[in-house]
């Protein structure tokens, strides 16, 4: 499950700098 996790983490990390980038074009 730790390994799970890692990637859940990772996810989720990407997902913000995304949210980020979006909303610098915006």
């Amino acid at each position: 499950f730790q390994e799970e996790i890692y990637v859940t983490r990772l996810d989720q990390h990407t997902i913000d700098k995304m949210y980020t980038v979006l909303k610098a074009y915006v």
